[in-house]
């Protein structure tokens, strides 16, 4: 075997765990396999071939986006019920709620890949995280105790700016120090 292909071949291997969380993210995001493929297979195609950072991460949720049709379909029965759960939020909750939580992007991140403002991916996170603690409930055999958002959300999760989020208009000032 060439030596150049088999750079390339050690290089695509170590990339293989950054292609199967681009394809998994696509799949929540978009609610399709073959959707999801074509997302990861056009991100692929814009970034570098040794994808640095979340590169891969970040072109395929846009190209998720662009190609997802927003119609609610059933969820991919390959994913676990939790997930499958998500399917149940609006299309722009589900989809603030992957790319912040799951995905693990800014805010700023969320806003440019949905083209909306940062308030709007922040009001339409706090609904997902209240709403999907009840989620569970429709699809949980057993009892689920309701959890308020922010008993399970990363501090910073809520927040915009120097803004702490605690409800879709309502907000506060914060600060790390004690009040006298």
């Amino acid at each position: 075997m060439p030596a150049a292909c088999d750079h390339k071949r050690r290089v695509f291997m170590a990339q293989e765990p950054q292609i199967r969380d681009a394809l998994l993210a696509a799949l929540i995001l978009t609610g399709s396999i073959e959707v999801a493929e074509l997302a990861v297979s056009d991100a692929i195609a814009e970034v570098d071939f040794s994808f640095p950072g979340n590169q891969l991460l970040f072109e395929t949720a846009k190209c998720a986006l662009h190609l997802c049709n927003d119609a609610l379909r059933q969820p991919p029965s390959i994913l676990p019920p939790e997930l499958q759960s998500l399917f149940l939020l609006t299309a722009m909750r589900r989809h603030s709620f992957v790319m912040r939580v799951l995905m693990g992007f800014s805010m700023e991140s969320c806003s440019a890949i949905l083209n909306v403002h940062e308030d709007q991916v922040a009001e339409a996170l706090y609904y997902a995280l209240t709403e999907i603690p009840q989620l569970a409930i429709l699809r949980a055999p057993g009892p689920v105790l309701l959890s308020d958002a922010e008993q399970f959300a990363p501090p910073d999760l809520l927040s915009c700016g120097n803004r702490r989020i605690v409800g879709p208009t309502q907000e506060r000032e914060y600060n790390d120090r004690d009040d006298d």
